[in-house]
């Protein structure tokens, strides 16, 4: 009844702390889902969240990218 070999999630978190300035944390977050269509084509979305806590003077902490794709591959 259901199909789930068609549909890919990935997730990622990554940290980082810095070497050269104190108390400075940066983190990326990732999601990424993808949908086999038919005749070897593809739909997917992504979501992607960068965070750092002492950002340069102006910048926000917080910068997220929304991504779509459509596809072929073999």
């Amino acid at each position: 009844m259901f199909d789930i070999d068609d549909f890919r999630f990935l997730t990622n978190l990554s940290v980082f702390k810095s070497i050269t300035e104190g108390g400075r944390i940066r983190t990326d977050y990732k999601l990424d889902l993808k949908y086999d269509l038919p005749l070897d084509f593809y739909i997917g979305l992504g979501f992607t969240l960068n965070y750092d806590n002492q950002p340069v003077e102006g910048a926000s902490e917080s910068d997220y990218v929304f991504q779509t794709s459509f596809g072929w591959e073999l």
